[in-house]
């Protein structure tokens, strides 16, 4: 289970993401909801946006694997802090010097460290603060600006659209 009590999705890995084995991790949320304000099927298939009714049972099977499977791991005693002192006396105990950075390197990616700044200064910097103040130090005063492109009107709704319905997912 993760930390706000919610399952992860199931993704099964051999399908590609086509047909019956995409992993649809949307229209699962989308129906996780819409089991709260109906059971009928052929509205769950309007709501979660299926093409037809056996998706939804589809979709229904693998929250169900999602639930079991998270179940069997909880049952088994895999959980993650498990995993975390697993990594740790990786970490610890390796006598190959590889295996530890490697186990190092994974810590610091799950904690979104694993990449280098020189210092708090730069940490904060884009790349075209940093190219304005190469340009300014080899040029004298360079000006340097960047015209973002317009974002077409159906296309920023459709940005909208979607953050509303991202925002209400995990609620």
């Amino acid at each position: 289970m993760s930390e706000n009590g919610k399952l992860r999705p199931v993704e099964s890995i051999d399908g590609g993401g086509v047909g019956f084995y995409r992993p649809n991790v949307l229209q699962q949320n989308i129906l996780l909801k819409a089991l709260s304000v109906t059971t009928d099927p052929q509205k769950l298939k309007e709501m979660a946006g299926f093409r037809n009714v056996a998706e939804v049972y589809r979709t229904l099977d693998k929250l169900s694997m999602r639930k079991e499977y998270h179940a069997a791991l909880a049952k088994h005693g895999l959980t993650l802090d498990i995993i975390v002192s697993g990594l740790k006396d990786i970490c610890n105990n390796a006598k190959n010097e590889n295996v530890k950075l490697q186990g190092y390197k994974t810590i610091l990616k799950s904690i979104g460290l694993d990449e280098y700044k020189e210092s708090g200064e730069e940490a904060g910097k884009n790349w075209e603060d940093a190219l304005q103040e190469h340009a300014n130090e080899l040029e004298g005063k360079v000006v340097y600006e960047v015209d973002a492109p317009k974002i077409p009107y159906t296309e920023e709704q459709q940005i909208k659209k979607e953050k509303a319905i991202g925002a209400n997912l995990y609620e």
